[in-house]
């Protein structure tokens, strides 16, 4: 039966989020004095899936829960969980825990060591657009073991510099953030590496990357054209075979509803590549 490994543990979630709901509010749930929910997120995503040239079609349906909470011994020390939990019924459970011990060293520098978030640009796992990821976007590294510190100039300018432990190796890690310019990478001791480049404004965001590991090049570009109905491209270039597996263009369609805390989108893409249609539904809590 689908999801019926995960269903206790995702009803426990789903009661949670809507006794938050009671009150009005999905985040900043304020448990005592020292222990905040920062975030709490639940979003059921469904594609229909067709080939171009036939008429059957397959299903895949996700349903992903998840949280984050902050505990602060006082106002320098703090210690950060969080975790999400994915179930789709043509693939295995996937589950999602990071943490990390938080030291506020000024008001403009920090310090965090544990599993969590590279600086890289890959959506958090408890917001919507990490339950909808491109592809493009699901080639950066996921949190892992290391340390890191942070530097915000202002809230457009920022260095993020971390050394993790991935594919078996060490890495150094560093993103820097100039507003609407992003850029980022991780060379491992072992040599292998990944940069990328981000560049957004008020109509567009994009994003384009290499990595060394898989000789793959990937970018994606969200054009909005209000703000209700965006188009979008997603692709990948692999130079081992001079060929591309990913090349999807689609739009979306957003809605929202701030009273009953849902929002969500309709889409539609077409893959050339694997000449796959896919018709989508995402709808989640705000």
């Amino acid at each position: 039966m689908i999801f019926s490994k995960s269903v206790p543990a995702l009803l426990i979630m789903a009661c949670s989020i809507c006794t938050s709901l009671s009150y009005g509010q999905i985040k900043d749930i304020k448990i005592d004095e020292q222990t905040t929910v920062e975030k709490l997120y639940a979003g059921l995503y469904a594609r229909l899936l067709s080939s171009s040239d036939s008429l059957g079609f397959k299903n895949r349906i996700s349903f992903r829960a998840a949280a984050r909470a902050v505990h602060r011994f006082n106002p320098i020390f703090s210690v950060m969980t969080q975790a999400a939990l994915q179930t789709e019924n043509e693939t295995d459970d996937v589950a999602i825990i990071n943490y990390a011990l938080r030291a506020k060293l000024s008001e403009k520098i920090r310090f965090r060591a544990g599993s969590f978030a590279t600086p890289f640009l890959r959506p958090s796992p408890i917001v919507w657009q990490g339950h909808s990821e491109t592809y493009t976007q699901s080639r950066f590294i996921p949190g892992k073991l290391g340390a890191m510190i942070d530097y915000a100039a202002n809230d457009e300018r920022s260095v993020h510099l971390g050394y993790f432990h991935q594919n078996d190796s060490w890495a150094g890690h560093a993103s820097f953030d100039f507003g609407r310019l992003g850029m980022a990478g991780w060379i491992q001791i072992d040599g292998e590496y990944l940069g990328l480049m981000s560049y957004k404004n008020e109509k567009m965001q994009a994003i384009v990357n290499y990595g060394s590991i898989a000789k793959e090049w990937t970018g994606s570009v969200f054009y909005a054209i209000s703000d209700r109905y965006t188009l979008y491209t997603d692709a990948n270039f692999l130079q081992k075979t001079e060929s591309s597996e990913v090349f999807r263009l689609g739009g979306r369609n957003y809605f929202r509803n701030d009273e009953f805390h849902l929002g969500g989108f309709f889409a539609l893409q077409y893959d050339f590549a694997e000449e796959l249609i896919s018709v989508e539904l995402l709808i989640h809590l705000n």
